[in-house]
C-alpha cells in the first residue's frame, strides 16, 4: 500500500531504510522539539522503524516514509500514544530541514489524515505538539485541527490538537 500526493509518495518503511532516515533523525534542528535537540542514535532510529513496521503489519497504520522522488525526506502518519491515561491515535510529521517551509508537512499530513478517515474509518485523531513549535501548530490548524488543551507529555509541555 502507498499513498501519493502531488509531490510525495507515502509508503511503509523497510528495515533497511534506517540509513536513509538517519540524516533527518540526527539533525538537532529536526529533533529540537522531540528530544530537546539531542540527535537520535542508530539504535533509536532502527527501533523507530521496527515499531512502524510492526504497527503497520498489525493495524495497517503507520508513520509513512515520505519520498520526494527516490529521496527519503521524513515521515508522516499515525501511531498509538498513551497520554493522560488514554490511548489515542496521534498524527505526527518530521521533514528534512532543507524541505522546511515548502508545504511538504501539510501535504503529507492531509494525505495521511484522509487515509485514516476513509480507509481506516478513524474519527478522532490528535497531534501532540511542543508548546514552542509554532510551525507544527500551523500545520495542525491547516488540517482543520483545533487546540484542545495544554498538558505535559513525557515531561515536556505540549498542546493537544484534535480533529474532533
Amino acid at each position: 500500500m502507498r499513498l501519493q500526493t502531488e509531490r510525495l509518495i507515502l509508503e511503509p518503511w523497510k528495515a533497511e531504510d534506517w540509513t536513509a532516515f538517519r540524516p533527518i533523525a540526527t539533525d538537532p534542528e529536526v529533533v529540537r522539539y522531540i528530544s530537546g535537540g539531542v540527535p537520535w542514535t542508530d539504535d533509536q532510529i532502527k527501533d523507530f522503524l521496527a515499531r512502524q513496521i510492526a504497527f503497520y503489519e498489525t493495524h495497517s497504520i503507520t508513520r509513512w516514509k515520505l519520498l520526494e522522488g527516490d529521496r527519503v525526506i521524513g515521515f508522516c502518519g499515525a501511531n498509538r500514544m498513551h497520554i493522560e491515561g488514554v490511548d489515542e491515535l496521534e498524527l505526527g510529521w518530521w521533514v528534512a530541514r532543507d524541505r522546511w517551509g515548502q508545504g511538504f508537512a501539510t501535504e503529507a499530513a492531509r494525505a495521511a489524515l484522509k487515509d485514516l478517515q476513509t480507509r481506516c474509518y478513524v474519527g478522532r485523531v490528535i497531534s501532540i505538539i511542543h508548546v514552542e513549535n509554532q510551525k507544527s501548530m500551523a500545520v495542525a490548524r491547516r488540517l482543520g485541527m483545533k487546540m484542545e488543551r495544554e498538558t505535559v507529555f513525557r515531561e515536556v509541555p505540549v498542546q493537544i490538537f484534535s480533529t474532533i
